[in-house]
């Protein structure tokens, strides 16, 4: 079966959103504080909505997917982060979402600590930069699908055009 590497639509985040989830399991308690209730169809729905307003506000972002053309599912996700310019340094984002996202104001302030501690190298990384740098920023492969070679030609992507634009990749 042959598989296809692309830019993803806007149509296309509901399914990528399942298949980002479906490879944890439920199993990564980093990304269960960070989005909360995503073994749940609910949850999913706010996690796509925010996955999509981030990608329709922040020009760095590239998702692309790797589809099964035998059974045109999607089968494997990325997101890269591309800082082009080094002259233009991105904001440090903070972690948000719609309301009802986090059960308590608790579960979402461990959340955005977590989150502002996992990122601090990263931010740190792309302010020292002297030229381009591209993030890898979320990788996932449904399970059923992995060892087909979608992570690889999801990942080459990146390096392949970090090389082009002599860039700088960091990852996770």
């Amino acid at each position: 079966m042959a598989l296809t590497l692309d830019l993803c639509r806007d149509e296309d985040f509901r399914e990528m959103t399942d298949v980002m989830f479906d490879s944890m399991a439920g199993n990564n308690e980093f990304v269960n504080a960070i989005y909360p209730h995503n073994m749940t169809k609910e949850g999913r729905d706010k996690h796509c909505a925010r996955f999509l307003r981030a990608k329709n506000v922040d020009s760095t972002q590239r998702w692309l997917k790797v589809t099964d053309t035998a059974t045109c599912e999607i089968i494997g996700v990325i997101r890269w982060n591309i800082y082009d310019d080094p002259q233009k340094k991105p904001a440090e984002t903070q972690l948000d979402g719609p309301e009802g996202t986090w059960d308590t104001l608790d579960d979402k302030q461990w959340a955005q600590a977590m989150f502002n501690d996992y990122m601090l190298d990263r931010w740190k990384v792309i302010r020292e930069a002297t030229g381009p740098v591209l993030c890898l920023s979320l990788l996932a492969v449904a399970p059923k699908h992995q060892c087909r070679g979608a992570g690889t030609m999801l990942t080459k992507w990146g390096t392949d055009y970090a090389d082009t634009i002599n860039a700088e990749v960091i990852s996770l």
